[in-house]
């Protein structure tokens, strides 16, 4: 008997939990039931009064109302339009409530046209209000109409402070109508609301780096890398600054990143790969160069001057001793510069007797002496891949002067105007343009370097 009674105790508690159980689940199951059998009898009434009188205002009433409140936003719009349609001939209609939830709809139907036009009609009739103002601002924002979005969300704000979900909505308003500086504490504060929201997040970022405070910004930016929304964004993002500040191998790690996110916009995607040539160009790395700007071509074929970066570096690519002249380090440039000077009279010694370097320009002053003549000959390289004028024939010409040379050789890799071959046609200058300049370094022999 004593070890029968606690197994009978238990028996009795599991089966008054299992009827206490039953009944509220029996509960729950009525209230369930019940309110099926409200919402079934409210459409079945007010389906049977429209059709005898679709303009039964009461009938229409209790089917949008029914509908609104379960969200049916697609099946409660029409019932709103039919009720403000026939409002002027029903006076006992409602007519703000109706305006209003008529353009809430049309907000989450993503009609933003007949949103701000039926929540215009509402404000006319109660200005501060703020489901009117909020709303209005949603309608404008996802119309893309960000600064006129602007000034209603913060309305509404202001005649609710407490409101938690205008906060998001007017940072990311004020972000992308470029008004940065007044965004950041909205977005921050719409952040605290909402710590998961990745687009808040890359929004801050972004308008700290359009403020000046990239430091910050990078921390965030590399923090959102992985991310598959807006990682291919930020990996932009942070090399951009990164090749603000010098640091290339840095900024190639950040594009790489980006690559990788196969679901990336295409014009993410066609952004980083010319974004990462540039990154390898700098490196004289023409290979990845033009490997990344011929993905850019497959892409957007017409893409920026891809064509004739594609076009110039595989030249270049062929033709060691052009890499150098045109991209190569200041040191080998002017080495390349002292050859050619070397090689340029077939016959005849060569003395260097100056030499003046400045941004990607070298002039060297020689003496040479051959079996039939000798002189001072001045002679100036540029980088430049276009066309020469006038006006820089004219300075070379005041150099020639200036130390009494008698002669003058202007080499580029561009070409020269017809204005500055014409000035040179009585004066002791040579011009040499890009044909004559290949001439030379293939006379200095393409295996005398190395990159």
């Amino acid at each position: 008997m004593n070890i029968l009674m606690p197994v009978m105790i238990v028996a009795v508690i599991a089966i008054g939990l299992s009827t206490i159980l039953f009944l509220t689940s029996q509960k729950k199951d009525s209230g369930i039931s019940k309110n099926h059998k409200n919402r079934k009898s409210v459409i079945n009434s007010a389906t049977r009064k429209l059709s005898q009188d679709p303009h039964n205002v009461a009938a229409l009433e209790a089917l949008s109302n029914l509908y609104f409140e379960e969200h049916n936003w697609a099946k409660a719009m029409p019932l709103y339009k039919t009720i403000v349609d026939i409002s002027s001939v029903h006076k006992e209609i409602n007519i703000f409530e109706s305006e209003l939830r008529y353009g809430i709809c049309a907000v989450n139907l993503a009609d933003g046209e007949t949103a701000v036009r039926e929540l215009s009609q509402a404000k006319k009739i109660d200005p501060d209000s703020y489901e009117v103002n909020y709303y209005i601002g949603l309608a404008f924002f996802i119309g893309k109409k960000y600064d006129k979005a602007v000034p209603f969300l913060k309305k509404s704000r202001a005649i609710n402070p407490g409101a938690q979900e205008v906060y998001e909505k007017t940072g990311l308003a004020m972000y992308y109508a470029k008004m940065y500086k007044e965004a950041i504490p909205y977005l921050k504060r719409g952040l605290d609301i909402n710590p998961e929201s990745k687009e808040l997040l890359f929004c801050i970022a972004m308008s700290l780096t359009k403020t000046g405070n990239g430091e910050r910004a990078l921390k965030i930016f590399m923090h959102l890398r992985p991310d598959p929304n807006f990682g291919a964004d930020a990996c932009v993002a942070a090399g951009d600054l990164h090749m603000y500040r010098g640091s290339i191998d840095k900024a190639i790690s950040d594009y790489l990143i980006g690559v990788k996110h196969e679901d990336a916009p295409t014009d993410t995607k066609v952004n980083l790969y010319y974004k990462l040539a540039q990154c390898f160009l700098k490196k004289s790395d023409l290979q990845n160069a033009l490997n990344f700007l011929k993905k850019v071509q497959i892409l957007h074929p017409n893409y920026k001057d891809v064509v004739m970066l594609i076009k110039r570096y595989e030249e270049l690519n062929r033709n060691t001793a052009l890499q150098i002249y045109l991209i190569g380090s200041s040191t080998d440039f002017l080495s390349l510069c002292r050859q050619i000077v070397s090689v340029y009279y077939k016959s005849g010694q060569v003395k260097v007797t100056g030499i003046t370097q400045e941004n990607n320009t070298v002039e060297i002053q020689t003496d040479i002496e051959t079996d039939k003549w000798e002189d001072t000959v001045v002679f100036h390289f540029t980088r430049d891949t276009g066309s020469i004028g006038e006006l820089f024939v004219r300075e070379f010409h005041g150099a020639i002067k200036d130390c009494r040379a008698g002669k003058g050789v202007f080499i580029t890799a561009g070409q020269f105007s017809d204005e500055a071959k014409k000035y040179t046609e009585v004066r002791p200058i040579d011009l040499l343009g890009k044909a004559d300049l290949l001439k030379l370094l293939s006379r200095v022999g393409n295996s005398s370097f190395t990159m």
